[in-house]
């Protein structure tokens, strides 16, 4: 998350009626914990205080996750973001939730886990839609090739293009989520 800011536009879920947003920028989820805290009418500062949080930041901050990943900075792992509140990386957020509510932190790691997931979908569906436009681009090659729709074909191609850039930017932005999901 080097020198990233947190999108505008974060991925709400609600628990207990209580919102809870959590954004992914290129390397990691970050989950709002003053919405946390909020949610069980709890403060944030108590929670921070703790030996157990700050060690467990200590940790965070000095220890490399494996394979070719570094040590988190303190901004990676907590950031206060003036009216949007307080933000934690995922795994602190997870400490956090579980000094909340155990069923929360099982809540907590379920909506990461889907946000995560639900775009590695997204990238999916953009294979398929692909696949579908390649498959129509063959055919209609065969079907038209003196015909006048050969226009339409052309179209499709684009199409086509257009979708595997995107597909393209996905598939880098989500190899970068798994591979901060070892951090």
């Amino acid at each position: 998350m080097k020198n990233e800011t947190l999108p505008t536009i974060p991925q709400r879920y609600i628990f207990n009626e209580a919102e809870i947003d959590f954004t992914v920028t290129g390397e990691s989820v970050m989950v709002n914990a003053t919405q946390m805290a909020k949610a069980f009418d709890k403060r944030l500062d108590v929670f921070l205080k703790t030996d157990h949080a700050n060690d467990f930041i200590a940790v965070l901050e000095f220890t490399p996750f494996g394979g070719n990943s570094a040590a988190l900075t303190r901004e990676e792992i907590i950031q206060t973001k003036g009216q949007s509140g307080t933000w934690m990386h995922k795994l602190l957020a997870l400490k956090f939730a579980a000094w909340l509510n155990p069923a929360f932190e099982v809540w907590v790691y379920s909506a990461i886990y889907d946000l995560v997931f639900s775009r590695y979908r997204e990238m999916e569906d953009m294979l398929r839609r692909s696949a579908e436009t390649k498959n129509r681009i063959e055919t209609l090659r065969d079907e038209l090739r003196d015909d006048p729709r050969f226009s339409e074909l052309e179209e499709l191609e684009v199409l086509d293009k257009q979708f595997s850039r995107k597909r393209s930017l996905k598939i880098n932005n989500q190899l970068e989520l798994f591979r901060s999901i070892n951090q």
